[in-house]
């Protein structure tokens, strides 16, 4: 059955800020800002600023299962958010999509909103010719499959299953070619010595 996102899911988009944000030296949340979701759909917390917010920015603080949406810049992608130590706050232009836990899995509507139907969508409603732009009320009319959660679950767990074969393909090629790079260099130092000799 196809529903829109808005069917199943709460969608917002990030905090605006006025000022540009400066790290806090008594944080008590981390700012989560476009370029910590990389085109890759990686969240990257090791560049977040340090921030202290009082209360101000509370609709924009995401909670485990939420997806944080990237639709500006380089890529369009998604990552679920996991467990935080600290409060992350959302800025904008990025989009938090809540679903409703009790009929979506998170990482399925991930996977759908990176499917080919999504790119199809977002190519028709982006805005900007050289920087991509994708906003709330374009995501809001999108609609997706939506199978018993019991079958998000196990699409999930594929995607996941392939995430991790990639990861590991990707780190077993760069292992091989640093291997045979210091092989290729032994052989080419030993090659000078027997020169000399």
């Amino acid at each position: 059955m196809k529903r829109t996102i808005v069917d199943r899911a709460k969608i917002c988009t990030g905090a605006t800020l006025r000022d540009k944000p400066q790290h806090s030296v008594t944080p008590n949340s981390l700012l989560m800002q476009l370029g910590d979701l990389d085109s890759a759909g990686q969240l990257r917390f090791e560049t977040m600023i340090p921030f202290l917010h009082e209360g101000q920015f509370a609709k924009s603080i995401v909670v485990p299962g939420d997806l944080i949406f990237r639709g500006r810049g380089a890529a369009i992608t998604v990552a679920v958010m996991p467990e935080t130590e600290k409060p992350i706050i959302v800025a904008a232009p990025l989009i938090v999509i809540r679903p409703d836990l009790n009929k979506v899995d998170p990482h399925y509507l991930a996977w759908a909103l990176e499917t080919t139907a999504a790119y199809r969508h977002y190519a028709e409603f982006s805005r900007g010719s050289a920087i991509v732009g994708i906003c709330k009320r374009d995501l809001e009319i999108f609609e997706i499959t939506l199978p018993e959660l019991r079958i998000q679950r196990k699409i999930s767990m594929l995607k996941n299953l392939q995430a991790q074969e990639t990861r590991l393909l990707t780190r077993h090629r760069t292992l091989r070619e640093k291997l045979l790079n210091t092989l290729l260099n032994k052989v080419a130092s030993s090659t000078k010595k027997e020169k000399r000799a």
